[in-house]
């Protein structure tokens, strides 16, 4: 009987040591990637507008097939959400903005929906999520908006004053309510 608890004692350090080692090698691999996040920095800015600089004039193609320039709504302070009918969080985002209700918005002109999607595309989005009618919604399949700006990525909210200035911007939409509230409310 000794010699069978000597042999099982010498084997629980074997195996101790053994995860000792492996525990030691993880940690030493947890540090590298430490290290490696800590000087991870973005390329770059994902907006090419400066605060303060008037925005390009731009003409769009409403969701009817009107041409209208974003200079039509100088003189009210906007708040213009660039989305793509392909993305999931324009989805939710869109889905917020039908409950316009539960906005802090009292003008359907404060908020401006530009699509990079096609009109077919864009009508189909519009009619899953039941966005109100009185929210203008324009298509831009040239994605010459997205140019002229440097958005790169979808949804992006671009927030301008009443004479046409940037103001700032939101990249992407976690789903939560009060990132929405924001998005209107910064102008309302």
């Amino acid at each position: 009987m000794t010699g069978v608890w000597l042999v099982s004692y010498v084997a629980l350090w074997i195996l101790v040591l053994v995860l000792a080692l492996v525990l030691v090698s993880m940690l030493r691999n947890l540090g590298t990637i430490y290290e490696t996040l800590q000087t991870w920095r973005p390329v770059h800015d994902p907006i090419k507008l400066k605060v303060g600089e008037v925005v390009p004039a731009l003409t769009l193609t409403s969701i009817t097939n009107e041409t209208v320039s974003l200079t039509d709504h100088q003189g009210t302070p906007l708040a213009v959400a660039i989305i793509s009918p392909g993305c999931e969080p324009c989805h939710d985002l869109a889905k917020v903005l039908a409950r316009g209700e539960a906005l802090p918005q009292t003008n359907g002109e404060r908020l401006i929906i530009i699509s990079v999607g096609s009109g077919a595309e864009t009508q189909s989005l519009i009619d899953e999520v039941g966005l109100h009618k009185d929210i203008p919604v324009y298509c831009d399949t040239t994605r010459s908006t997205a140019e002229a700006w440097g958005v790169s990525s979808t949804p992006t909210t671009v927030l301008l004053d009443e004479r046409s200035t940037f103001v700032r911007h939101i990249v992407g939409f976690t789903g939560e309510e009060h990132q929405a509230e924001e998005v209107v409310a910064a102008h309302a």
